[in-house]
């Protein structure tokens, strides 16, 4: 205390003791993904960063027509599982692998349209009583169904509907084409576009490779039960049949391909007696 002269005593305030908490600064590390072929599937989930000791989980998403297979990091093996949930402890690049299904081999049915000669194979195209088509690679014996998916199908409804896929051909480069069967109308302007397909992979499914819009100048025109293919696929010549006047007549369609696309139809037209 300190003495006054009023015979009186301060007593100084108690200072508070104040401690400050500091906070250790958290580690971080960073975690990337990649795939080994970005058309084969995906990676979603917690990629980015993360404290040490966090966990993150990653999902691989496979595209259609192929499988998830492993994780690896570097050219060392994280994980076989997905979703895959692991302790963060160090900067990571993971990488998601995926693969082709292997397809399963299938009992051909149907009556057989068309089978053509494809190097040691044979591709086969069959329709069923109804007209449902499918077409088989025939592999070593064994046949293997090739997708038709995005081929446009037939309406039940719609009476100029006839075949999804009526035919099929190799071009000289060995790719897979194939054409709808249609009846075409000179009274309706609308009807008569014949699709043609190609399978630049016979594992994957076709594209459109060309359409051409058909016009009967008679009754009628069934166009495209049969075709045939000259060239290689961007540059061809298309010769497709077709049936007019309630089978009096007939007509051949010639198409020019140049890069993939049509570029002239011209046709020529038979009496039958």
């Amino acid at each position: 205390s300190n003495p006054t002269n009023d015979n009186t005593c301060e007593v100084p305030a108690k200072k508070s003791s104040v401690v400050t908490k500091v906070a250790a600064t958290a580690t971080l590390y960073t975690v990337v993904t990649n795939v080994n072929d970005v058309a084969m599937g995906e990676v979603t989930g917690n990629a980015g960063t993360y404290e040490e000791g966090a966990t993150a989980t990653l999902t691989a998403t496979p595209a259609k027509g192929y499988e998830f297979v492993n994780w690896t990091k570097g050219e060392e093996i994280v994980s076989t599982e997905n979703p895959y949930s692991f302790v963060v402890t160090a900067d990571v690049t993971l990488v998601a692998n995926f693969a082709a299904v292997e397809p399963e081999p299938v009992v051909m049915t149907g009556i057989v349209k068309r089978a053509l000669q494809n190097g040691e194979n044979v591709i086969v195209l069959t329709h069923e009583a109804d007209g449902t088509p499918h077409i088989y690679n025939i592999v070593k014996g064994e046949a293997y169904e090739v997708s038709q998916e995005g081929v446009v199908p037939v309406d039940p409804a719609n009476e100029y509907d006839y075949l999804s896929i009526s035919d099929i051909a190799l071009t000289d480069d060995g790719k897979l084409v194939a054409c709808n069967y249609i009846r075409c109308a000179a009274a309706d302007p609308s009807v008569g576009t014949t699709r043609y397909y190609i399978w630049n992979d016979l594992t994957k499914a076709p594209a459109l490779w060309f359409t051409s819009h058909q016009t009967g100048n008679s009754t009628r025109g069934d166009v495209g039960y049969t075709f045939a293919v000259k060239g290689v696929s961007t540059n061809a010549q298309v010769m497709t049949t077709a049936v007019h006047n309630n089978n009096r007549a007939a007509r051949i369609n010639l198409h020019t391909v140049v890069n993939g696309v049509e570029e002239t139809s011209k046709y020529h037209r038979f009496c039958l007696h």
